[in-house]
């Protein structure tokens, strides 16, 4: 949250995040003595501490998007057109959480596929 966003604002001159279904790239610019540190807070970018209030919270956002999403003509189309075109594994997928799914989802949970997939 905060304190990461204030702390990446001391230690870089510059930072970027760009989130693609592909891939997800985080770029810093710093000073190399600020290079421990900087691995540190970028470490816990992507181990995140997972509370479950958080998820009470973001569960609310995630029923709201995926419900934005169903009522998006032109955005249902295009996940139909990829889920046929990467036979629905994969990049198939669609980008949402499932509806049915929203509230299965649990601190343990996210910090298990970060630790198996992303890290």
């Amino acid at each position: 949250g905060l304190r990461i966003t204030r702390t990446i604002e001391t230690l870089t001159t510059g930072f970027q995040v760009e989130n693609n279904p592909e891939y997800l790239s985080y770029k810093a610019a710093f000073p190399q003595e600020y290079l421990d540190h900087t691995l540190a807070v970028m470490g816990d970018l992507l181990r995140p501490r997972l509370a479950e209030w958080e998820f009470r919270e973001v569960r609310s956002l995630v029923k709201h998007d995926v419900q934005e999403r169903k009522a998006n003509h032109r955005e249902n189309v295009l996940d139909q057109v990829r889920h046929t075109a990467y036979g629905g594994v994969g990049l198939g997928r669609s980008p949402l959480c499932p509806e049915y799914n929203v509230n299965e989802l649990y601190p343990e949970d996210l910090a298990e596929y970060i630790l198996g997939n992303v890290i």
